[in-house]
């Protein structure tokens, strides 16, 4: 982005306002081809500064880039709008600095040009930059162990960066510029609200007017809504005060005892409400239409709510941030002809219906099998605001699963765990194809396993719920040899490093199938004359650890520590107690099994064995040169003082 020459960049701030104004503020590849200035790069030097390289990165400050170097929605997380303390504007020329002040002196929030529906732009006479709020200056984040706090920020240190959210009332509404709207991925943002809406004793909003008290979300004239309707039936979408709309956001609190029976299902009918927004940012996500993919779009956030009341918006992108670091490649083979082999993402191909459709609860299953997903089938990309995971259709079960874990999502015990594990609403199968409770039973000698960690998962119950939905189960041992195993004992592990201040990116899944033993072919449950679902042969997690939270692809280095471990699902009996226990002998997941299961060597792997392994590529949006070094690491004998002190035990 960009289109200023040298000349105008350091000369009059006036020139720079009406290219200002269109999108761009000095930020990405600005004199590159597909950067769309090569032309205007000067002739000759001005002011005795040499000529920008087409391949200088002018983002004035790393965190001004967004998600990516090339962000998903242009300054989706407000902070392109400031010049930070000291900023170096030429490479070429370090005594080129200037002072933290809106960028070539403009008021305009950059690539978010109207405001309130007035049509003129912020820089016109609208609010401006001075509704963007630093982080550290939101009462509620600031205080003792608060959300600042949790993401070990010191906002009284020298070298603290400012962190922009918008800060918008009741009646507010912004409009970002035209973009080109990403092929995959759902919109997430992030909303902070520290006054939610409050429910009378009828059970509707204070004001029960339609409307009052949520934040909606267009693209173009499109209205986004909440997917909270999916798979939940109309008696339950009443108990849960859904009947008036299906906003984007329903600005009123989430409440857990509406929960009857404590039903992970019926979370969904209140997953666009409030919960952990009134202490930090709670993230938020809506379904895109595959119609408007790569299509040139405006988007519009509308908040109706009381005009006294605030809500801060932040971090406005495309694509679950619990996939940062790769959206994990599955292999694709062709077993006639491998040179055909290929690695493919998941994908949510299928389009999330209106409320209303007329589909059974207005869930997306499909009533027509001919109707269901076919390309992505296997390999679903089912995005929610906890994790991310691919599901396969044909074994019933996830492929993997992909979460970010921090200080900021822990929290105390949950009081109250769930009683059932139903079939998720968002997968768009045939209802009697699809996975519930009943389908892994005690007798089989499996048990519910969590591939999201529950306990990764409990500073609120909204985030704890959603780890007892069956698309985040795998079968594993219900008996284990000495009551523990390395994979619970490594889940404790990346807790305490996230309670440390770490910031953790953690894959889960399955690969091969189990046998069985007795009736031959492979091991179904919950019996092999009723296959609902597979079970894995064996188990795996990769692991990326960073220093402190808020890193991304451009922080990851030589010295980042990534591992993974591989184990056993299948079962042996015990000789002694004459039952079935899973074959993890011990605790110790930084070592290797003492001994081959079946001739494999299980344990703890780097990467590279584990893709190996597997089929799957991770992390491959962490530039090829870093994965080499980090992915091929022989973890076992790490020698950097560095990542020693991270990995603690291994």
């Amino acid at each position: 982005m960009g289109e200023l020459d040298i000349a105008n960049l350091l000369g009059s701030a006036t020139a720079a306002l009406p290219w200002f104004n269109r999108e761009g503020s000095g930020q990405g590849w600005g004199y590159s081809v597909l950067g769309g200035s090569k032309a205007r790069r000067p002739n000759t030097n001005v002011n005795n500064v040499p000529k920008v390289p087409v391949s200088w990165d002018n983002t004035l400050q790393a965190r001004s880039r967004g998600d990516f170097a090339v962000p998903t929605l242009f300054n989706g997380n407000f902070d392109a709008s400031f010049e930070p303390p000291a900023a170096t504007l030429n490479p070429l020329n370090s005594s080129l600095q200037r002072n933290q002040a809106p960028i070539f002196g403009s008021t305009a929030v950059a690539g978010w040009s109207f405001r309130n529906n007035t049509g003129l732009t912020w820089e016109d006479g609208a609010a401006s930059t001075q509704s963007l709020v630093d982080w550290k200056d939101i009462p509620t984040f600031a205080a003792p162990g608060g959300y600042l706090s949790k993401l070990g920020i010191d906002s009284t240190a020298a070298d603290y960066q400012p962190n922009y959210a918008i800060e918008l009332n009741g009646g507010d509404s912004i409009t970002h510029n035209r973009f080109l709207v990403p092929d995959w991925g759902a919109l997430r943002f992030d909303l902070h609200v520290p006054d939610p809406a409050i429910d009378d004793n009828t059970g509707y909003p204070s004001v029960p007017v339609l409307g009052t008290g949520t934040v909606k979300v267009y693209i173009n004239d499109t209205e986004l809504k909440t997917s909270a309707y999916q798979g939940v039936f109309p008696s339950i979408r009443s108990q849960n005060k859904l009947t008036f709309d299906y906003p984007a956001v329903d600005l009123r609190k989430f409440d857990s005892t509406l929960l009857s029976g404590i039903n992970p299902a019926q979370f969904e009918a209140q997953s666009n409400k409030i919960d952990f927004a009134t202490e930090g940012f709670q993230t938020f996500q809506v379904d895109i239409p595959n119609y408007l993919r790569g299509q040139v779009a405006t988007l519009r956030f509308e908040v109706e709510f009381e005009a006294s009341k605030t809500v801060y918006l932040d971090n406005v992108f495309f694509k679950s941030e619990h996939l940062l670091f790769g959206n994990p490649q599955s292999l694709i083979a062709d077993p006639s002809d491998p040179s055909n082999n290929f690695h493919q993402e998941a994908r949510k191909s299928q389009d999330t219906p209106p409320p209303n459709s007329g589909l059974p609860g207005n869930s997306p299953e499909i009533l027509n099998p001919s109707q269901e997903p076919n390309t992505f089938r296997n390999n679903y990309l089912i995005e929610r605001p906890q994790y991310s995971l691919s599901y396969n259709d044909e074994l019933k079960t996830l492929n993997w699963v992909s979460y970010k874990l921090n200080k900021s999502w822990l929290g105390a015990p949950q009081s109250v765990t769930p009683k059932t594990y139903p079939r998720d609403p968002r997968l768009p199968f045939l209802t009697n194809n699809i996975i519930d409770d009943g389908d892994i039973k005690n007798t089989s000698s499996y048990s519910k396993g969590h591939m999201t960690t529950r306990s990764h998962r409990d500073r609120t119950k909204q985030d704890y719920f959603s780890t007892f939905l069956s698309s985040d189960i795998l079968p594993q041992p219900l008996n284990k040899p000495n009551n523990t195993d390395r994979w619970t004992e490594l889940e404790k592990y990346l807790r305490v490093q996230a309670d440390l201040g770490k910031e953790v990116y953690i894959v889960s899944g399955r690969d091969g199938k189990a046998p069985d033993t007795v009736n031959g072919g492979d091991l179904w449950l919950p019996s092999n004359t009723n296959q609902r679902l597979s079970v894995p042969n064996s188990v795996w997690k990769v692991v990326l650890i960073l220093d402190r939270p808020g890193m991304g692809i451009a922080d990851v280095n030589q010295n980042t520590l990534a591992f993974g471990i591989h184990l056993p699902n299948t079962l042996v009996l015990d000789p002694i107690t004459n039952q079935l226990i899973g074959r993890d002998p011990d605790k110790f997941w930084e070592r290797d099994f003492p001994t081959l299961i079946d001739g494999v060597q299980y344990g703890l792997f780097n990467i590279d064995e584990i893709e190996s392994r597997t089929g799957y590529n991770f992390f491959s949006n962490i530039p090829e040169d870093i994965q080499n070094i980090i992915e091929s690491r022989d973890v076992g004998s790490q020698t950097s003082p560095a990542v020693d002190t991270i990995r603690a035990k291994i």
